[in-house]
C-alpha cells in the first residue's frame, strides 16, 4: 500500500529528487524545521530571561534606597533602645537603693520595737501604782515638780517612739510599694528592649533575605540563559550541519541527474525485441511510453542501475515495475507477466527484473516501457540505442 501511495506521489506530484534522497532530504528539511523552531522558542525564552534580568538588576539598583532606608529605621530603632537600657540601668540603681533603705529602715524600725519593748517591759515592772509612788515618794515641793518634769519627759519620749515606729512602718511599706513599682517598671523596659531587638531582627533578615532572593534569582537567570546559549550554539551547529547535508544530497541528486542525462542515446533496450508497435497513454495514471511487442516469457532488463520502488499490480498497466535511477528519473516496465525483482532492490544494467507478459493490456503480449523526469514523459526513442 505504502509503494502504490509512492508511485501516485511520483506519478502525479512533481518530484524533483530520487525516491531515497528525495526521502532524505524530506527528512533533512523535518529536522532543519524542528531545529529552527526549537531555536525560536529558546530566543524567546533567552530573550524573556534577560529581561527578568534587567528587572532584577533594576531591582538591585533600587535596593540602595531600600537599605538606606532601612538603616535610617535600624538607627532610630536603635536609638531608642539605647534609651531604654539607659532606663533600665537607673532603675536597676533605684532598686538597689530602694533595697538599701528598706534594710536601714528594717534595721531601724528593730531598733525602736527593741526600745519600745523595753519601756513596756520597765512600766510593767513599776506595777499598777509606779508613776505615782515615784511622785508620793518626793521629798518636797520641787522635788514633786521635777520628778513630774521628768516623767512627763519620759512620756514624751515614749509617744515619740511610738510615732516613730508607725512612721518607719509606713515609710517601710511606702518604699516596698516604690520597689514593687521599680520592678514593674523594670519589666516594662525589659519588654520595649526585647521589641527593639525584635524589630532590628526582623528588619535586617527582611533586608538580608531580599538581597539573598535577588541575588539568587539573578544566579539562576543568568545560569539558565546560559545554558539556553548553549543549547542555542548546539543548534546553529546543527542546522549549518543540516543545511551542508541538503546541498550534499541535492549535489548528489544533480550529479545522477547529470550522469542519466550522459546516457542519452545509449541506453540498452529493456527487451531483446526492438520493434515499437506504438504508443500508448494512460488515462489513469497521465502516463505516454511505448509499447513493443514481444512474445510473453521473455526477460525484462533494467535499462541503467537504480532502486526498485514499486513491483506490484497496476491498473491499466497490469503488474507493473518502477525503477529510479536518481536525478529526478525513473522507467517504467509494463503488462508482465512475473515480477522477479523486490521493493527496495538496487538493480544493475541488464538485471533480469521480470518476464513480458499481457497482464491489463487487450492487444495480447507486448512489454510497455516509459521514461519519466520529474512526472513527464520524455521521448523514449530518443534515450534507447
Amino acid at each position: 500500500m505504502k509503494s502504490k501511495l509512492l508511485l501516485i506521489l511520483l506519478l502525479f506530484s512533481v518530484p524533483l529528487f530520487s525516491e531515497d534522497i528525495y526521502q532524505r532530504i524530506q527528512e533533512t528539511e523535518k529536522n532543519i524545521n524542528i531545529s529552527y523552531s526549537k531555536k525560536g522558542d529558546l530566543e524567546k525564552e533567552s530573550k524573556e530571561i534577560q529581561e527578568k534580568i534587567k528587572e532584577v538588576i533594576k531591582k538591585e539598583k533600587g535596593y540602595t534606597a531600600l537599605r538606606d532606608r532601612t538603616e535610617r529605621e535600624l538607627y532610630k530603632i536603635e536609638k531608642e533602645k539605647n534609651i531604654i537600657e539607659k532606663n533600665v540601668e537607673r532603675i536597676k540603681k533605684d532598686i538597689i537603693k530602694t533595697e538599701y533603705e528598706i534594710g536601714e529602715l528594717n534595721v531601724s524600725q528593730k531598733q525602736q520595737e527593741q526600745a519600745l519593748t523595753r519601756r513596756v517591759v520597765a512600766l510593767y515592772k513599776l506595777g499598777k501604782y509606779g508613776y505615782v509612788d515615784i511622785l508620793l515618794s518626793s521629798e518636797d515641793i520641787l522635788d514633786f515638780e521635777s520628778r513630774i518634769k521628768y516623767l512627763m519627759l519620759i512620756s514624751e519620749a515614749d509617744a515619740k517612739l511610738i510615732q516613730n515606729i508607725i512612721i518607719a512602718r509606713d515609710k517601710k511599706e511606702e518604699t516596698k510599694i516604690l520597689q514593687k513599682q521599680n520592678f514593674d517598671k523594670l519589666k516594662i523596659e525589659f519588654s520595649k528592649k526585647i521589641d527593639c531587638e525584635n524589630k532590628m531582627k526582623s528588619k535586617t533578615n527582611e533586608l538580608k533575605t531580599i538581597v539573598n532572593n535577588l541575588k539568587d534569582n539573578k544566579k539562576l537567570l543568568e545560569i539558565r540563559n546560559r545554558e539556553i546559549q548553549e543549547s542555542l550554539d548546539n543548534l546553529n551547529k546543527t542546522i549549518e550541519n543540516l543545511l551542508k547535508k541538503r546541498k550534499l544530497l541535492e549535489e548528489e541528486e544533480l550529479a545522477l541527474k547529470r550522469e542519466f542525462d550522459a546516457k542519452r542515446g545509449n541506453l540498452i533496450w529493456p527487451c531483446d525485441r526492438n520493434k515499437i508497435i506504438g504508443y500508448q497513454f494512460n488515462p489513469y495514471e497521465n502516463s505516454k511510453g511505448i509499447k513493443i511487442t514481444i512474445p510473453e516469457g521473455c526477460n525484462v532488463y533494467a535499462v541503467s542501475p537504480g532502486k526498485v520502488v514499486y513491483a506490484d499490480w497496476m491498473k491499466g498497466f497490469g503488474r507493473l515495475i518502477l525503477i529510479d535511477h536518481g536525478g529526478g528519473y525513473y522507467t517504467l516496465y509494463g503488462h508482465l507477466s512475473s515480477i522477479d525483482i523486490e521493493v527496495d532492490k538496487e538493480v544493475k544494467t541488464k538485471d533480469v527484473i521480470g518476464k513480458t507478459g499481457q497482464t491489463g493490456s487487450d492487444e495480447g503480449p507486448v512489454l510497455y516501457f516509459e521514461i519519466k523526469y520529474t512526472n513527464k514523459s520524455v521521448e523514449v526513442k530518443k534515450w534507447l540505442k
